[in-house]
């Protein structure tokens, strides 16, 4: 739920509503489902966060293509908006030792909404105000070689 309040900079909720499974003294419920309700501000309008957890999931979106699964338990994440649905990508093979990562792009934002890099492939740019670093990650995991004035393009 970081990227929610980071990006849209939720605050505090006006309200809060759960329903899960009843938990025993000795665990927690084996799903929930808690929906947010924040107010509008003056950059944007209300939004509504529902967190799944446990075997509950959220509708399916018209707009997810045929045979692309929803996002799963680790990173996975689904947003609707007044102009279409985006989705995030379930890193739980990744994590548990697959041998890469279901998407090939990533974008970077800092915990205050600005976009700080961006990643294709091996190839990340780093933006740092008005400069730019770039790195071939497969080369250069560390990031320690920047090839911005060699490879401008």
């Amino acid at each position: 739920m970081d990227s929610a309040f980071d990006v849209l900079k939720l605050g505090n909720p006006t309200s809060v509503e759960a329903e899960c499974r009843p938990q025993s003294q000795w665990s927690a419920p084996a799903w929930s489902i808690v929906t947010y309700q924040f107010p509008a501000t003056a950059d944007r309008g209300p939004v509504k966060l529902v967190w799944y957890d446990g075997n509950k999931t959220p509708p399916r979106p018209n707009e997810l293509e045929e045979g692309h699964n929803l996002p799963g338990s680790i990173g996975g994440q689904l947003w609707y908006g007044t102009e279409g649905t985006i989705d995030g990508m379930d890193l739980s093979d990744l994590i548990q030792g697959g041998d890469q990562t279901p998407r090939n792009e990533f974008i970077y934002y800092s915990k205050k909404g600005v976009l700080e890099g961006l990643r294709q492939g091996d190839w990340k740019v780093r933006l740092i105000g008005k400069k730019q670093d770039l790195y071939n990650l497969a080369e250069d995991i560390g990031e320690r070689n920047n090839l911005a004035k060699s490879q401008p393009e």
